[in-house]
Parts: C-alpha cells; structure tokens; sequence
C-alpha cells in the first residue's frame, strides 16, 4: 500500500498520525472489549444457573416419582391383601346371613338378597 492511500483511508499522512490513529483504535477496541466480557460472562453464569436448576428439577422430580411409586405399590398389596382376607370370610359370611335369615324365617328370595348384598359389598371393596 503507497503512502497516499494510507492518508485516503486514515485521513492523515504522516506515519505519526497513522500510529496515533492506530493507538486510539487499540484503546477504543480495548474499552469495547472490557464493558462486553462483563456482559458475556453474566451470560455464560446465567445459562449455567438455568441448566443447574433444570437438572435439579429433574432429580427431585424423579425421587419424587419413585417414592410415590413405592407407596402406591404399599397401598395396593396392603389393599390386596384385605380383600383376600375378606373374601376367605365371605362364605362364612353368606352363611351366617342364611342362617340368620332362617332363624327369623325370612322367605328365600330375602335370603338371596342378603347374599348377593354381602358378596356386592366385599366386590366393590376389591376394586
């Protein structure tokens, strides 16, 4: 590049100038570099802190999930394990209702209700 062109583009002829003018270009883009690092280091801190509390999120979520699981689990063999109980007593509950029935003597239709009455009730309890 000739002298002259370099005077066209910084507008100055001497190589003074030009190194001057190169100075104040080092400074400014120095100044532009330190208030931009603060900005993309708050940047970088931010997704960071977002990707900490979404795995976060995630764990307790999942232990969550899994203690819920183990309870319903309980619930459900504790639950299972009444109806059986009640279904091994149902028979002997049907009977007893006959025998009540025909103690009072109740006419067979009401003693068939009595029944169905009892094996209804221990069917809903099941499910």
């Amino acid at each position: 590049m000739k002298l002259d062109q370099r005077a066209v583009l910084t507008g100055s002829s001497s190589p003074e100038q030009i190194r001057a003018d190169i100075e104040e270009t080092r400074e400014l883009l120095a100044r532009i570099a330190d208030k931009l690092t603060p900005r993309a280091l708050l940047t970088a801190q931010a997704k960071q802190a977002i990707d900490d509390a979404r795995a976060a999120v995630a764990d307790r979520a999942g232990e969550v999930l899994d203690t819920v699981s183990d309870r319903a689990g309980d619930v459900v063999d504790a639950v299972s394990d009444r109806a059986d109980e009640i279904a091994a007593k149902a028979p002997g509950a049907v009977s007893q209702a006959a025998d009540e029935a025909k103690a009072r003597k109740l006419p067979l239709g009401a003693m068939v209700l009595a029944g169905a009455a009892i094996v209804g009730g221990l069917a809903a309890r099941r499910s």
